[in-house]
């Protein structure tokens, strides 16, 4: 597996604590998004059940370290699903039914409608789910990355990685003007790395980082949406991990400033979900 260098791109980490990933999107503030549609303001959803249904939860991390994170559910229970992300354009939540594979929306209401199956993939366990700003739904099966296209309900383009990506999740996070750099990334369930992919090489990489724990990531969520035409990433974002088996939300405070190189992070720990054995997590923010 190839390191990746923290050079160009600033990278703040997770210190400690057993933890699953919370992924959240930035989407353009032009998006046209549908009337049943998430607001996108902020809100970072759990989706959380057992062996047979999931149920969505809605709150808001609020300011680092501000006392727990309250999760409040958010339509009814239904038929075990995962992957979830959330599509710029219509700013639904996506996810990816358990028992037959097939595509699902999920409304503002916490409604879930089955879209059907997903032509081009094929039967597996889908977990790990996350959409970067064009509108591609990228899920992980087995080595294979899946780029879906939700419009049509079909995979447009399958890619082998380069070894396991051994996370629970996954969220996206691009530095504009850097294409050769991962955009997927993900904690390792074994402790010690971040994981990079490229969704266009398959390329896994790593960031070393020794105080991350062996743990559950179910859940990945970044916030960084800032970048001028000369890909110069300006201002701050986080990164965050849901940690499944005792729901406490880790925040990684992230900086990118490929001029200077230089590094900033700050790391804090809240109460938050529940703890499930199917979690998954994702968010929403429209960048200004």
């Amino acid at each position: 597996m190839k390191k990746f260098s923290l050079r160009r791109l600033l990278i703040a980490l997770v210190a400690a604590g057993s933890v699953g990933a919370v992924g959240l999107s930035s989407v353009p503030s032009a998006a046209a998004a549908a009337s049943d549609g998430f607001k996108c303001d902020g809100q970072v959803f759990q989706s959380a059940g057992g062996k047979e249904t999931t149920r969505l939860y809605a709150g808001r991390a609020g300011a680092d370290g501000a006392g727990p994170m309250s999760l409040s559910p958010l339509g009814p229970a239904t038929s075990k699903y995962n992957a979830i992300g959330i599509d710029p354009d219509t700013h639904y939540i996506f996810a990816v039914r358990a028992k037959n594979d097939h595509l699902l929306r999920i409304n503002k209401a916490g409604r879930v409608a089955d879209l059907g199956k997903i032509s081009g993939l094929p039967n597996g366990n889908y977990y790990r789910g996350a959409f970067d700003p064009e509108g591609n739904y990228y899920i992980i099966g087995g080595n294979k990355l899946y780029w879906i296209d939700v419009d049509t309900r079909r995979v447009t383009k399958t890619v082998t990685l380069s070894s396991a990506f051994t996370s629970g999740d996954m969220t996206y996070m691009s530095v504009s003007g850097f294409a050769e750099n991962p955009t997927l990334w993900g904690a390792d369930n074994r402790g010690g790395r971040i994981l990079g992919l490229n969704p266009y090489t398959g390329e896994v990489s790593s960031v070393d980082m020794p105080s991350l724990p062996a743990g559950r990531y179910g859940g990945a969520h970044d916030t960084l949406a800032w970048h001028d035409d000369e890909g110069f990433a300006q201002g701050d974002g986080e990164l965050m991990f849901l940690e499944s088996s005792q729901g406490k939300l880790y925040r990684l405070r992230v900086y990118a400033d490929h001029h200077s190189g230089t590094e900033f992070g700050r790391v804090s720990v809240q109460d938050s979900a529940r703890p499930s054995a199917n979690n998954d997590a994702t968010g929403c923010s429209v960048s200004s």
